[in-house]
């Protein structure tokens, strides 16, 4: 045996409340649950010193939480005033050879010690936890330690301060920790049984044959531990789980009792603002992914709402309604969410009648006379002319009334539909069907009489090049765009004939080629026919 170099440390404070029974987490071995056959331990012949598990039942377990970290061992009989040790051995450096810290309870004394291994000490020394319940009965505990039969099953438990692992033990809330469990007569002699060696401990004198896969405190630093974080469903590698700029801890309860945690729900109370808005949130954390929409920074972070009430001020309309734009401040055309004076709807439609007096009656469901409802257009100011939506005729601004009621008599235009499924409906959207070309442009006609208008036909001509092939050029100038000309080229072929191919590679499509197979000979001229029968017409064919 070789000279031993220990840190000491015998542990005194007073315990924390133990996991519930299903909170503990198996410690695992090449992904699967660490077993243990009954009955190969050597040396003492207390069946106490028999470690035991299945892989349904595994042999060594463990959990964590903000101050505290668990293991579990266990073990043939009740432990109860066996004079026993049980420990466990935790690698953190990821090197095979020998382990870090050891945990060690001896069953005479009932005390918790833990050390560092300065010796670099593997197989041939004893590691060990013991604990004994001197009162005598199934579950006690003894400071950090307790023995507790569960359904027949006996197990030893230990729980060390997360403070102690840190800053004696150099176990941080980051570091990878392997760990083996083991049983021995006394930590000055051999061991009598490794957890997941099945045989002689001779043969399993390498603890990289023993260790288990790694496990973490709390990857993602979050205030959350690994564990609690599989049990809330919520990311352990991710700080801010649902991207709305509060990380995890501070939001791992479920308010609203729907059955997901809160770190799961962007906009809890479910009032149109995100809950990191709510709180004040002005820069994002390191974790939260901006592109999943669920964070807007709050511009005005000395006034918050309530993320966990959709209506914080109680006045009856939800904090996002008052907040129009959804900026966390207080602007001209909007009602404060903290005050429910401001709140009165007279008729209902959604919006204060503070807002609605500013642009008509405050008993006026259609204020803009538009033929849309001001509760269905709302109070955004779209196309930021200062004129809110429901008291604007054209909100997106693009040439298009918003509804049946439009000055020119164009009515249900716009209107509530969402051509494209952009989710902003087309009476707040200038490009309604997504096809790059405003709604101005392409206008209200239907040119393929097809029942849609143009601004909402992506091939508004019917020749089968879409619109955003077209575009709104009028290449033979005959006063309609090409996204509304049969033959955008005047050469007397219909588009839908010759196509967008580029046959001479100029760089203009067929469609809009004069000569498209840059032989010299107008396309006019060639026609469509194919004379040779080589299945390429004559205007295609140099």
């Amino acid at each position: 045996m070789g000279v031993l170099s220990l840190t000491w440390l015998s542990i005194a404070t007073a315990a924390v409340p133990w996991p519930a029974e299903g909170d503990w987490e198996p410690l695992a071995l090449g992904g699967t649950a660490i077993d243990d056959p009954a009955a190969d331990h050597e040396g003492f012949a207390d069946p106490a010193a028999d470690l035991v598990g299945t892989v349904a039942d595994p042999v060594i377990l463990w959990d964590a939480t903000l101050d505290t970290l668990f293991l579990r061992i266990q073990v043939g009989s009740s432990a109860e005033l066996v004079a026993q040790d049980w420990g466990w051995l935790l690698d953190t450096d990821g090197v095979d050879a020998d382990f870090e810290v050891g945990l060690l309870v001896q069953g005479s004394t009932h005390t918790l010690i833990a050390w560092e291994n300065g010796a670099g000490t593997d197989g041939a020394w004893v590691a060990g936890l013991q604990v004994v319940d001197p009162a005598g009965y199934g579950q006690a505990s003894t400071g950090q330690t307790r023995t507790i039969s569960v359904n027949g099953r006996f197990y030893v438990d230990v729980q060390l301060s997360r403070a102690v692992a840190s800053g004696d033990l150099g176990i941080g809330a980051d570091t990878s920790i392997r760990i083996a469990g083991v049983s021995a007569v006394l930590w000055t002699l051999g061991w009598e049984d490794v957890a997941g060696c099945d045989g002689l401990i001779s043969d399993c004198a390498d603890l990289a044959t023993v260790l288990s896969d790694p496990v973490v405190l709390d990857s993602d630093a979050d205030g959350l531990t690994d564990p609690e974080e599989r049990r809330l469903g919520t990311d352990p590698l991710d700080r801010d789980s649902d991207d709305d700029g509060l990380i995890d801890v501070l939001e791992a309860l479920d308010t609203d009792g729907g059955g997901t945690v809160d770190a799961l729900e962007c906009d809890r109370d479910g009032d149109g603002l995100p809950d990191g808005l709510e709180v004040g949130i002005e820069v994002a954390d390191v974790d939260t992914d901006l592109t999943v929409g669920c964070f807007v920074a709050d511009t005005d972070p000395l006034t918050t709402t309530d993320p966990a009430l959709a209506d914080t001020d109680g006045g009856g309309l939800p904090d996002g309604l008052e907040d129009v734009d959804g900026d966390g401040a207080l602007d001209a055309l909007e009602a404060d969410p903290d005050d429910p004076a401001d709140d009165v709807d007279t008729d209902g439609d959604g919006i204060p009648d503070l807002i609605d007096d500013l642009w008509g009656p405050g008993i006026d469901v259609d204020s803009d006379g538009d033929g849309l409802l001001d509760v269905e257009e709302g109070a955004d100011d779209t196309d930021g002319d200062g004129v809110p939506d429901f008291g604007d005729l054209d909100s997106d601004d693009d040439g298009l009334p918003d509804g049946p009621g439009g000055p020119d008599g164009l009515g249900g235009l716009d209107g509530l539909d969402d051509t494209d499924g952009d989710g902003a409906p087309d009476f707040q959207d200038p490009d309604s069907d997504g096809d790059g070309l405003p709604d101005g442009i392409e206008g209200v006609d239907d040119t393929d009489g097809d029942g849609a208008p143009d601004f909402q036909d992506l091939d508004s001509d019917g020749d089968g090049i879409d619109d955003a092939v077209e575009g709104v050029d009028d290449t033979d100038g005959d006063g309609a765009p090409d996204l509304q000309d049969l033959d955008s080229d005047g050469d007397g072929i219909d588009d839908a004939v010759e196509g967008a191919d580029d046959t001479d590679g100029d760089g203009a499509p067929d469609f809009q080629d004069p000569d498209s197979d840059g032989d010299g000979i107008d396309d006019a001229v060639e026609g469509a026919d194919d004379t040779d029968g080589d299945g390429a017409p004559d205007f295609q064919d140099p």
